[in-house]
C-alpha cells in the first residue's frame, strides 16, 4: 500500500495533476507594473425588497498599466443588491492568469417607514427645526451617509404637532418617500445660573425676610417660553447664614430649583463700606447687539455706574429677555459687600446689526454638458445659511441665463429677519461628459 492509500490514492493525485495542468502558467501570481483600484464606496436608498444597479450606478474600476499584455477587468456584483452592505471584488487578469484585486462596498438602505404612531420632539428654542436625528421613520445611521434627506417642515412652535414629509434620494436618483407625524414639545424646566451670588445683610440682630431686598435670579429657558421665578420664605433670616430656595416655573409647568445664600452680619466697621452704593438712572437708550432670538441683559450691559466704581458690587434684575427690534426699562438692583443696595433704571433696545453666516466653502457643482447649459436646469441647492437672531434667513440667488463651459460663478445672498445680507460664491463648472 502507498502513501496515498491505495487505490484511492492514486485516483486523488490523477486529479491533482489534472488540476495543475489546465491552470495557465502563472496563475495566482500579481502582474507587474499593473494595479487596480475599485470605484469608490457607494450608498443607495432601497426601493422595494431588492434593487437592481448598474454598472453605471457603483462605477467601473480604473487601472494603470505599464505593459502589451491584454487584461482582462470583471467584478462579482450581483444582479440585485438586498439593503445591507455587498462587497464586490474588481479583479484584472492577463493571458497568464495572473491577477490584480480591490474592493469595494455598496451598501442599500431600506427606504423610510411612515410609524404608526406621533414622534415627540424636545425643544430646541422657541422654534424648532426637524432634523433626521428627531425620527422614528428614517433607518439608523442614515444622518452618518451620504444619502439626501430632507423634509418639507417649517420649524415648529412649541406644542404644535404636524405632518410632515420625508425624502431620502442618492445619487443614482432612487428616492423614497414617508410621512411623520411630529409634536414638539418643551419638557426643559428653567436653568438658574450655576452659582447665585451670597447676600449680605448688615444687621446685628435677625431681620424679617420682608425687610431683605430679595432680587429673583435671571433664568433661561430653552424655549423662550414665559416664566416666573419666586420663593416661599417667610418669618425672619437669623443672624449668620441662611438659606433661600429660588422656584423657577415656565408656561409648561417644567420646575426647577436653586439656593442662595443670606447672611446677616453686624456691618463692618470700615465707614466707607457701610455706604449704599451709587448708580445713575438713565433714560437714553442704550443699543445692544443680539445675541440671539431672546437676549438677556447682563451687567455688562449696564450703564448705571459710574466711573471708577468700587469692586465687588453685584447687579441684578428680574426683566424677562428682550426680543430683536424690542426695547424695555431694565430696573438694576446693585449691592456691595456689606450688603446695602441702591436701584436705578436703564433703558435699552435690543437691535441685530449682524448679518447671517454661510458656511466657510461653498462645494463646486459639477455639470455634464457638451454646450452651455441654462441656470434653471442646474439643481441649485440653497446652502444652509445660520444667523444669531433669525433662525430661518431667507436664502437666494439671482443668476439667470446660462452658464457657459468651463468654470462659472453664482452668488448666494442671505437675509435675516433685520434685513441684514451677507453673500457667498459657489462655482459652476461645465465640462464635456467623460468619454466612457
Amino acid at each position: 500500500m502507498n502513501a496515498l492509500g491505495g487505490t484511492a490514492g492514486l485516483a486523488m493525485l490523477a486529479v491533482a495533476c489534472a488540476m495543475l495542468a489546465v491552470q495557465p502558467p502563472g496563475a495566482g501570481a500579481e502582474i507587474p507594473n499593473v494595479s487596480i483600484s475599485a470605484p469608490a464606496d457607494m450608498t443607495f436608498v432601497s426601493t422595494g425588497p431588492i434593487i437592481a444597479l448598474g454598472m453605471d450606478s457603483y462605477g467601473i474600476a480604473t487601472v494603470e498599466a505599464v505593459t502589451d499584455t491584454d487584461l482582462a477587468m470583471a467584478n462579482d456584483a450581483p444582479a440585485a443588491f438586498t439593503t445591507g452592505t455587498t462587497t464586490i471584488t474588481w479583479t484584472i487578469t492577463d493571458a497568464a492568469g495572473r491577477a490584480e484585486a480591490d474592493t469595494q462596498e455598496v451598501t442599500v438602505f431600506p427606504g423610510c417607514v411612515s410609524p404608526r404612531h406621533p414622534t415627540h420632539v424636545e425643544a430646541r428654542g422657541p422654534r424648532t427645526t426637524i432634523v433626521p436625528g428627531d425620527s422614528n421613520a428614517l433607518p439608523d445611521g442614515v444622518s452618518d451617509t451620504s444619502l439626501s434627506v430632507t423634509t418639507n417642515a417649517r420649524p415648529f412652535k412649541v406644542e404644535e404637532g404636524r405632518t410632515i414629509l420625508w425624502t431620502m434620494a442618492d445619487d443614482g436618483g432612487n428616492t423614497a418617500t414617508c410621512t411623520e407625524r411630529i409634536i414638539v414639545r418643551d419638557r426643559t424646566p428653567p436653568s438658574f445660573p450655576e452659582t447665585l451670588p451670597d447676600i449680605l445683610v448688615a444687621s446685628a440682630v435677625p431681620v424679617s425676610v420682608s425687610s431683605v431686598t430679595l432680587v429673583p435670579p435671571e433664568v433661561t429657558d430653552i424655549a423662550g417660553s414665559e416664566h416666573q421665578v419666586y420663593h416661599e420664605e417667610t418669618g425672619t433670616f437669623s443672624v449668620g447664614e441662611n438659606t433661600v430656595t429660588w422656584i423657577a416655573t415656565d408656561f409648561w409647568t417644567n420646575t426647577s430649583f436653586a439656593d442662595q445664600k443670606v447672611i446677616v452680619r453686624k456691618a463692618p466697621e470700615d465707614a466707607g463700606d457701610a455706604e449704599p452704593p451709587e448708580c445713575t438712572s438713565s433714560r437714553v437708550p442704550k443699543y445692544i447687539e443680539a445675541r440671539d432670538e431672546h437676549t438677556a441683559i447682563v451687567p455688562a450691559d449696564s450703564n448705571i455706574l459710574p466711573d471708577g466704581a468700587p469692586g465687588g458690587l453685584v447687579l441684578s434684575h428680574s426683566h424677562p429677555p428682550i426680543e430683536v427690534d424690542d426695547w424695555g426699562f431694565i430696573r438694576w438692583t446693585v449691592t456691595n459687600s456689606a450688603g446695602l443696595t441702591a436701584s436705578c433704571t436703564q433703558a435699552v433696545i435690543v437691535h441685530d446689526t449682524t448679518p447671517p453666516s454661510f458656511p466657510e466653502t461653498l462645494p463646486d457643482i459639477v455639470v455634464e454638458s457638451a454646450v452651455p447649459v441654462s441656470v434653471w436646469s442646474v439643481g441649485l441647492e440653497k446652502p444652509k445659511a445660520t444667523d444669531i437672531a433669525d433662525p430661518d434667513p431667507a436664502v437666494y440667488h439671482e443668476e439667470e441665463g446660462k452658464f457657459g463651459m468651463g468654470e462659472n460663478e453664482v452668488t448666494w445672498f442671505a437675509r435675516d429677519a433685520s434685513v441684514n445680507e451677507s453673500a457667498a460664491v459657489q462655482k459652476v463648472i461645465v465640462r464635456p461628459p467623460v468619454a466612457s
